[in-house]
């Protein structure tokens, strides 16, 4: 009986790992850059999420200092990423023009070969 439970704890035990391991993860990174005597100041914030075979990151940037800010606009600057090793895909999403490009893994093994 001894046994048995040890082996029945021992499973629950693996399974708990294997289910941490396979855990999703999120990054929030926030930046902030005071640009050369205000001129570029920025501030921005990344936000990563990495499954097993996928991870997306957004990124919003607003421009703060005086002239770059002026000509920038007022809200910020969003990218999207969206990358699927399953699906062997990545998607550059700009969300200000609504458009997305989607690259191929082959299209960029073509790519690196070039450079």
């Amino acid at each position: 009986m001894t046994r048995i439970r040890m082996l029945a704890i021992a499973a629950i035990g693996i399974l708990v790992l294997a289910q941490a391991a396979a855990a999703d993860v999120k990054i929030k990174q926030k930046t902030k850059n005071s640009g050369f005597a205000g001129l570029g100041a920025s501030e921005g914030e990344e936000v990563t999420l990495i499954g097993v075979d996928k991870m997306k990151s957004t990124t919003s940037t607003r421009f703060t200092g005086g002239v770059v800010g002026f000509f920038a606009g007022k809200g910020p600057r969003t990218q999207t990423n969206i990358t699927r090793l399953d699906k062997e895909l990545i998607w550059d999403i700009n969300d200000e023009d609504k458009e997305y490009k989607e690259t191929t893994f082959a299209q960029m093994r073509a790519q690196m070969e070039e450079a």
